[in-house]
């Protein structure tokens, strides 16, 4: 369910969507009953889609950012697997990386995604050195484009 469903949700239940401070200090306080929203994620469209939606709503929400990420501008990691995979120009994940796991459907590279994410968690320059191979064996050579919110919005 996206924000503006949980929001609307909320308030058919009577309930205001607020921040996860606001939230705590209602329990604290014994005020009754809040529900908290929050954005784990970092995501561009955290600020695109989410945030005018609770705006229009008049609901709260607390987003957690990403910001190492944020400010080099690099894709996480589960990003560069998912993009190798769905860029990659061969039809099967290479031998030794997982079973002989098909990418011709958009199910079968979920499957491999499910399959090979669990294998990755690596401390960050291991994971890195894998994924590069990863990408190199699967063919795919463009950037990876970063889709974390930014700091500031750009000029239109």
């Amino acid at each position: 369910m996206g924000a503006a469903g949980a929001a609307a949700a909320a308030r058919l239940r009577g309930l205001t969507p607020v921040t996860v401070e606001q939230g705590l200090a209602h329990l604290e306080g014994g005020r009754g009953h809040r529900i908290a929203l929050t954005f784990d994620d970092g995501y561009r469209d955290n600020v695109t889609r989410a945030l005018p939606l609770l705006a229009e709503t008049g609901a709260r929400a607390t987003f957690y950012l990403t910001a190492g990420l944020i400010e080099e501008r690099r894709a996480p990691w589960w990003d560069v697997l998912v993009h190798a995979l769905e860029h990659a120009r061969a039809a099967h994940l290479p031998a030794g990386w997982a079973p002989a796991l098909p990418l011709a459907s958009h199910a079968d590279r979920a499957r491999a995604l499910a399959t090979l994410a669990p294998g990755l968690r690596w401390p960050p320059a291991e994971r890195e050195r894998r994924l590069s191979a990863l990408r190199d064996r699967l063919g795919v050579t463009d950037d990876v484009p970063c889709e974390l919110a930014r700091w500031r919005r750009r000029a239109r």
